[in-house]
């Protein structure tokens, strides 16, 4: 229900498949395998991003430990954007490398 409604906040629609009359995405072996690769750092970046999280909210903290621990989650909250806009990128290139063919 969340995502539905987040979608269509976002300004889109889903579409049956059926009615959809645009390309599908097709991805080369290639791509997959990167894509695939790039999720499985996202999972370890995520997972060391719950750790840094978790000790940052450890009560008895000197203000030392709490601002490198700061430091490394917004630097983990940054791989982690750059590693889905890298993954976003690898489908739009496909896909527009798709319409080319099409064209």
């Amino acid at each position: 229900m969340t995502i539905v409604n987040s979608i269509l906040a976002e300004g889109r629609k889903l579409v049956p498949l059926k009615d959809y009359d645009k390309p599908l995405l097709k991805l080369s072996k290639q791509d997959k395998t990167l894509i695939w690769q790039y999720r499985k750092l996202l999972s370890n970046e995520e997972k060391k991003l719950a750790q840094a999280q978790r000790e940052y909210d450890l009560p008895g903290q000197s203000s030392e430990a709490k601002s490198y621990l700061a430091a490394k989650i917004d630097n983990l909250v940054a791989n982690i954007a750059k590693t889905n806009q890298t993954i976003r990128d690898i489908k739009k290139s496909a896909y527009q490398e798709q319409l080319d063919v099409l064209a």
